[in-house]
This record gives structure tokens, C-alpha cells and sequence, in this order.
């Protein structure tokens, strides 16, 4: 029997009710049972259904449970993988027709005992019961028979217990934190410095361990001021990264006991055997806190393992070793594992770029630029005279620029050779953009750039001996070569067409329809900024202009030059544009009736392709916003519902030839209140009516047929043709309401408010809402 998540995580509730209360009444030797905790093992994070401990806080489990479908390959090698992750010698997978229990020796799991389940059309909840009473029986012996010695805990064991401990500081941490911050410290310093302190804490307490610098009989008041006073004596590579900092907030008693605490645990245990356990320990960490502060690598279709420098994202361990700007809290890792190795780098670390010395030789970069809020007045000074350590020339930028164009600009200067850069969502119209992009071409010449499925776009620069003959695209899995013709003219705007437009678009570009006009068209003898605001009127020139400005009202003709130039738009060749000047009256800017004006348009470029109408149909010439249609929610869902409105099941039911039906009865809108397995219960909202059926199928097609005015509805006994039905109704409902959205966009400019005049329109045709009609 395979079970859907829902299913499923019911399922697990039940399982886990049981247990506890089994855990109160019985002598069993688990103290807590604990839901789906992410646990680090060699295959990744996984998740355990259920883990019984025998002392959660020490990572001393006594059982564990999986729930899958069913027992293959894959779930007894993740079952190994957790139970070596726990510190187990044995897991349990409870299947539709059987529970096992698998011992785990040498990597492999082998059958210990299993307990068979009655068939699924007769078990019943009194079965799973007493099977559960046989297992924990079972268990007792089991936990104790095949628990490992300690020697053998794996790197991810440790790892477990030092992270399942960094968890439970954050409470006290944040009050300390607020405690400290005062009135003096803003709002995102308060947020982050609970979670940094608990990792430098960390570092701070296995770096002493492993250094036996830690004394043993310490008492968990003085912990702090022993890690401070063991740290003041360390190597001066070591102390900047590891060393307590002025303003931190102080470490509550209750996080020092349960520190103070782990350290016992780790010395009882042995960590580290020998230095090359740590460091693997220490480098799961080290990937742990890059996935926690955000810090992941960048997913580029090019190869960045030879960067020197890398900014705001982890270091692999393919990459070889480089400078890294992180958070204290990762770079203090990083520390702590070279210390390991002994291993000497020859370059540095630090918080931020600015602080990275200039005198060492950074080729090639990768960076994720992030700070997207502008700085004020004492901030800016303050970047440019930093800015003047690498370039020897100044910069005028916006007040509003945001921190991350200050990083980027000091980057450029700082790197000689290949710079990869992934930035904000936005980012080309951010203000100053326009200073950097000029910056980056002015030293190098773009070579690739990308965009992948979560919207983060990227953009590799490199200083190559001979000139670049064209820019690689990456998109939608897709790779295209873009002529030297285009990226002549580039500007910020431009890659937002090779990046986001349909691929009619892209065929007009790679086929130099439209892109091949000089930035100085404007200067020409010949007048084309009349063509070109006319080529902006039809759906094509705003499609482009939407994409490359962000902007949804178009230039007026004396902004037209400098738009198209700082925006980069691409336009049609001077030939076309040539023609267009044509039409209309340029004297009083008057231009031809749209239908009219694309066919001309037509007539000259040539077909054009169709373009998305949410695109288009956002902006109005020269308008600089939409005015509110008078047009009545009435009047909507009359041209929408014009065809009438589908009735479940009966409209559904005409085709089929007197199908075998069963009638229920409705009393108002229903919801699903108790499943176990097949046996549904459906209550109406109001709590007065309650129907039980046997299966989900049946159900769903109730609380669809419940939102109308019905009394009685008769549904097919045959499964099939129910489905049938159902997802014919649905797919129509789906229908219907992208024509409602679509109408109340046309008459409502604002998004949010159309949505809300959408919702008022369907609720009044009593049709059911999105959440019960949509699936997943």
C-alpha cells in the first residue's frame, strides 16, 4: 500500500501518540520520541520518521523508526546511513505488510525479525496496536544487544551531537542578545548575533578540546572566562578568528551548563581520536554553517575552483584554497581546520571586502553580492576613500545606491584577472549600477552569463589575451551563442532580454533583426527618434522595453535617446526605423491606431513573434499610470461566466448512460475532519452534520459538490468514471478562474486589489475556493 504525505504524516501522528503514552506507562528504556530531526549523515541530510532516545541532549538514541512505502535498496541504505549518523546498530522500517527490524553491521543492514500485518482490507487500528506492543517489547533487547561501541561513532555522530546542542542555545541567546544590544544596536544585529555567538561559542570550545587546553575539573559559571583566558595564549593566525570580541553577548548560565555539558560528552566519547577525525568532523560543520548563514555555492555552468578570492559563499572542498569574506562564524572554522593541518595559506580572511589586505595577488573571484539598502551619509564618505586603496580615480554615485554596487565597485578593483558575479534580483535598475557596469567593461569583457530556475543571475568577466567573439547564454538548460554585434552595446538592461524574453525573441537577436543600431543613433544626420518611439508603441518595443527598464510606462520622445542608451534597449535595424518615421505626425505626436500601427510594423520588420499579453498589455504610452476601469464586478463575471456556470456532478453525469450511482445527502460546506487510512470523516464547517465514506476519491468529490446550494448529489460507484469526473470538473474550475483573474487585470491595475476583486466574484457563483479544487 503506498501512502501520499498527507497519509502519511497521520499516519506518523498516530504511531507517535501511541508511543508516548506507552512511555508513560511502561518501563521501557527510551525517555522521549522525537518527529522527522534533520540529521547529518554520509549520504546528506535525512530525515528519520521517528527517533526514541534514551537521552536526547548526549545524542544517546535507542531506536529509530522509518516509515516508508515500501523496503528496497535505497531505504535500507539511508536506514544504515541514519543509524551510523545516531549512533545505532539497529533500525526498524514499519511497511504496509510488515515491520522489520535490521540489524547494522560492516555498512550493510541484515533482517533480525520481522512481524507480520494482517491484510489492509481487514486490519484495524486494535492490529497496529499490538504490533507496536510487540515491537517495543523487542526493542528493549535490541537496543541494548547491538548498540556499538563508542570507538566507532562516526565524524557524523559528533557532528549530530555538537549541532543538536548549538540548536537549543539560540532561546537564551536571543534574550542576552536584546539584553545587550541596548538602545544602541539596530534591529539586524540583534537577530544574527545570537546565532553567530552559538557557533563561535562552538568553535571556541572543540578548538580548545582537540588543543587540550580546556582544564576538566571547570565548572560551567566559569566556562566563558576559561575559554577567553585558554584563547589570550594561542597563536596569533589562530586568536583574531577565535578570540571573544568586544560587544558579544554574554553566554546566559544556562547555555554554559549545557555547553560545559557537551564538552563532558565529547571527553567521554574520546573526540577527537587523532586529528584527521576532527577535521572531517569540523568540516561538516564547516558545510553545515555555509548552508545555515546562506552561504552555498553559486550554481554556474562554469568552473570557479581556481578562484582566489571567494565572497559570501562556501569553499568546496574541490576549490583550492583561496581568501574567503564570510561571517566570523564560518571563517572561524575555516581557522580552526587549517590549525588541524597545520596547513599555511597564503591568503587571508576577512568580514568584508574593504578589509581584505591589498598587498596579496587575487586573480580570479567569485562573489555573491548581497545589502541591497542604501547607506548614509558618514558610510559614503566612508566607502570612498576605501575605494581610493584600489583605483586611483573617483566615483560619482547615486545617494541611494545600494551597498552591494560599493562591494562590487571594490571588487573590480581589487581582482586582476576573472571575475564571477551573482547579484540581487533587480539589479539593473539599481541606482549606480550604470558606474559599475561601465567599470567592468571598461577592464574586461563579458563572457558568459546565466540564469537559473530560482531567478539568481550571474555573469562571469575575464581579461582574455584576444577579444571575445560573443557571449554565452545559459538558460532554461539551454545554451546560446549571442554575435559580437550585440554585446558591442551592452548595457545592464540588455542582459535582461538574453536572459528573460521568449525564444522567438532570442531568434530575432541571434538572427540581427533587431539590436543593430549605434549607440549614437540620436547624433545621426537621418532623424530616427520618431521611428523609435513609434517601434516603442507596438507590442514588441514595449515587450523589450518592459524587460530591459523594469519600468512599465514608456519614455516620452525628448527622454527617448538617453532611455535607450542607459537601458541598452536593442532596436530594429535604421532601415526599419528609417520607415517607420514615416507614419503618423511627429509634429504633434500624434501616432496611427494600434491594430493599424502593427500591421504596418508587420509590413516592414516582417512577422513578429507572439508575445506574452501580461507583458504588453501593462503598459501605456506615455501614461505614467493606469487609470481604474468604471467597469462593475457585475459586468466581470457576466462576460466571464457568459457560458454558465459548471454544476457538480449532475452537468458531469449527462454523457454517461445511466451509470450506477449512490445518493448523499449535503447540508453544507464540508471538510475532512479524521482519516485512517480509506475511512474518511467529513464534517460540514459548522459542525452539525457529519458523513463517513470509504476513500479519498469519494470524499473530495463531496466537499466539491458541498459549496453549492445541493441537497442531494449522486455520485458513480465506479471509481473511474468519479476520477473522471472530478478531474473534468477541476480542470474547468482551473479554467474559469485564470478567465476571472485575467478579466479583473484587464479593468484593475493593481495586482492585489484584482485578486481580492477576483475572490469576491468567484465566492459570489458559490464555486469552490483555489485550495480545495487545485491539486499539487
Amino acid at each position: 500500500m503506498s501512502m501520499d504525505p498527507s497519509l502519511l504524516q497521520q499516519f506518523r501522528q498516530q504511531l507517535a501518540s501511541w508511543i508516548e503514552a506507552r512511555l508513560e506507562s511502561q518501563r521501557l528504556p527510551f525517555q522521549r520520541l522525537e518527529l522527522c530531526p534533520r540529521t547529518l549523515t554520509d549520504q546528506g541530510r535525512l530525515v528519520p520518521d521517528l527517533v526514541l532516545w534514551i537521552n536526547r541532549d548526549s545524542q544517546l538514541a535507542g531506536s529509530m523508526i522509518l516509515l516508508p512505502d515500501v523496503v528496497n535498496a535505497q531505504v535500507l541504505s539511508e536506514g544504515v546511513s541514519l543509524a551510523n549518523a545516531l549512533g545505532l546498530g539497529h533500525f526498524t522500517t514499519w511497511a504496509a505488510r510488515e515491520v522489520s527490524i535490521w540489524s547494522v553491521s560492516s555498512d550493510e543492514a541484515t533482517l533480525l525479525e520481522d512481524f507480520d500485518l494482517p491484510p489492509a482490507n481487514r486490519i484495524t487500528p486494535d492490529d497496529f496496536q499490538q504490533t507496536l506492543d510487540d515491537l517495543l517489547e523487542r526493542l528493549k533487547v535490541v537496543t541494548v544487544t547491538s548498540a556499538p561501541p563508542t570507538v566507532t561513532y562516526s565524524e557524523h555522530y559528533f557532528a549530530n551531537l555538537c549541532l543538536r546542542n548549538l540548536q537549543e542555545l539560540a532561546p537564551g541567546l536571543t534574550i542576552s542578545a536584546r539584553l545587550t544590544a541596548g538602545r544602541t544596536a539596530d534591529d539586524e544585529w540583534v537577530e544574527q548575533a545570537p546565532r553567530e555567538k552559538a557557533w563561535m561559542s562552538l568553535w571556541r570550545l572543540l578548538f580548545l578540546l582537540q588543543q587540550k587546553r580546556l582544564p576538566p575539573g571547570l565548572q560551567p559559571d566559569r566556562l566563558e572566562f576559561a575559554i577567553h583566558y585558554a584563547l589570550s595564549d594561542l597563536i596569533k593566525d589562530q586568536h583574531p578568528w577565535l578570540a571573544i570580541q568586544e560587544g558579544e553577548p554574554p553566554l546566559p548560565e544556562d547555555d554554559a551548563v549545557r555547553l560545559h555539558h557537551l564538552a563532558g560528552r565529547l571527553r567521554q566519547l574520546g573526540w577527537p581520536h587523532n586529528d584527521q577525525h576532527a577535521e572531517e568532523m569540523v568540516s561538516l560543520l564547516i558545510n553545515e554553517a555555509a548552508h545555515r548563514f546562506d552561504l552555498n555555492a553559486p550554481q554556474l555552468p562554469w568552473s570557479t575552483d581556481t578562484a582566489t578570492l571567494r565572497v559570501n559563499c562556501h569553499r568546496p572542498p574541490s576549490a583550492k584554497p583561496c581568501a574567503l569574506v564570510a561571517p566570523r562564524s564560518y571563517l572561524a572554522g575555516w581557522a580552526f581546520k587549517r590549525s588541524l593541518n597545520e596547513q599555511i595559506e597564503r591568503y587571508s580572511y576577512a568580514e568584508d571586502l574593504q578589509s581584505l589586505s591589498t598587498s596579496q595577488s587575487l586573480t580570479k573571484s567569485l562573489a555573491i553580492l548581497k545589502g541591497e539598502h542604501s547607506l548614509d551619509r558618514k558610510e559614503r564618505e566612508s566607502q570612498l576613500m576605501l575605494l581610493r586603496q584600489v583605483w586611483s580615480r573617483r566615483f560619482e554615485l547615486p545617494r541611494k545606491t545600494p551597498k552591494w554596487v560599493w562591494d562590487a565597485l571594490y571588487l573590480v578593483g581589487l581582482v586582476s584577472e576573472e571575475i564571477s558575479l551573482e547579484l540581487p534580483k533587480g539589479w539593473h535598475h539599481a541606482p549606480g549600477v550604470e558606474v559599475l557596469w561601465t567599470v567592468l567593461l571598461e577592464r574586461y569583457q563579458l563572457a558568459e552569463i546565466s540564469m537559473i530556475e530560482t531567478g539568481e543571475q550571474s555573469f562571469l568577466f575575464t581579461q582574455c589575451p584576444q577579444k571575445i567573439s560573443c557571449v554565452k547564454v545559459h538558460r532554461n538548460n539551454q545554451i546560446f551563442e549571442l554575435p559580437l554585434e550585440l554585446i558591442s552595446t551592452v548595457m545592464p538592461g540588455t542582459t535582461q532580454i538574453w536572459l528573460m524574453a521568449d525564444e522567438s525573441v532570442i531568434e530575432l537577436l541571434c538572427g540581427k533583426k533587431i539590436g543593430g543600431v549605434s549607440p549614437d543613433w540620436a547624433d545621426e544626420t537621418e532623424p530616427l527618434t520618431w521611428g523609435v518611439y513609434l517601434f516603442l508603441q507596438t507590442r514588441l518595443g514595449k515587450y523589450l522595453w518592459h524587460l530591459c527598464s523594469n519600468q512599465t510606462s514608456l519614455p516620452e520622445i525628448n527622454e527617448l535617446p538617453l532611455a535607450v542608451r542607459n537601458y541598452g534597449l536593442p532596436l530594429p535595424e535604421r532601415e526599419v526605423l528609417a520607415d517607420l518615421c514615416l507614419f503618423g505626425l511627429p509634429e504633434t505626436e500624434m501616432i496611427l491606431e494600434p491594430d493599424l500601427l502593427e500591421r504596418e510594423f508587420t509590413n516592414i520588420f516582417g512577422p513578429t513573434p507572439v508575445l506574452p499579453e501580461s507583458a504588453t498589455n501593462d503598459i501605456t504610452g506615455g501614461s505614467k499610470s493606469r487609470r481604474r476601469s468604471s467597469t462593475t464586478p457585475k459586468e466581470i463575471a457576466s462576460k466571464v461566466f457568459e457560458d454558465g456556470i459548471p454544476r457538480f456532478p449532475e452537468h458531469y453525469l449527462m454523457d454517461l448512460y445511466r451509470p450506477e450511482v449512490t445518493e448523499y445527502t449535503l447540508r453544507g460546506v464540508l471538510e475532512i475532519t479524521e482519516e485512517f487510512f480509506d475511512k474518511i470523516t467529513l464534517h460540514t464547517v459548522a459542525k452539525d452534520h457529519t458523513l463517513e465514506v470509504s476513500g479519498k476519491l469519494i470524499a473530495e468529490a463531496l466537499i466539491l459538490a458541498s459549496f453549492t446550494d445541493q441537497e442531494q448529489v449522486s455520485l458513480p460507484d465506479d471509481e473511474l468514471i468519479l476520477a473522471g469526473i472530478v478531474q473534468q470538473y477541476r480542470s474547468d474550475l482551473v479554467r474559469l478562474h485564470d478567465n476571472l483573474m485575467r478579466a479583473c487585470r484587464r479593468f484593475e491595475p493593481h495586482r492585489q486589489q484584482a485578486i481580492k476583486l477576483a475572490g469576491r466574484i468567484w465566492q459570489q457563483q458559490n464555486l469552490p475556493p483555489e485550495k480545495v479544487y487545485k491539486t499539487a
